[in-house]
């Protein structure tokens, strides 16, 4: 089973109609560096490759190597239509994804 332990965001448009309540940048995932095992070699992937794994069945979770965090992570469609990940522990959605290092 993969292990996702990096991801890659990218700042959304500024003139873009999502904006955070805060007023902070609102960011989107776009890649993840995952390996086999939650020590292995890293192979970084878009967002769209590792949700069409998921949708095929392939299980993928979150590996966190400060501190040995494990979630597991679904594939789903945000509002706009496009294809996002996000983790869940013990059913429910959980911030696990967000909080990986960034590469």
């Amino acid at each position: 089973m993969p292990f996702i332990r990096a991801i890659r965001t990218m700042q959304l448009d500024p003139d873009s109609e999502d904006e955070h309540p805060s007023g902070e940048p609102v960011e989107h995932l776009v890649a993840v560096l995952h390996s086999v095992t939650t020590t292995g070699t890293t192979t970084a992937t878009s967002v769209v490759g590792v949700h069409r794994r998921i949708m095929a069945g392939e299980r993928f979770r979150t590996f966190d190597e400060r501190n040995h965090h494990q979630a597991d992570v679904v594939a789903r469609t945000d509002h706009h239509g496009h294809r996002a990940l996000s983790t869940t522990v013990d059913g429910r959605t959980s911030d696990h994804l967000w909080r990986l290092p960034r590469f």
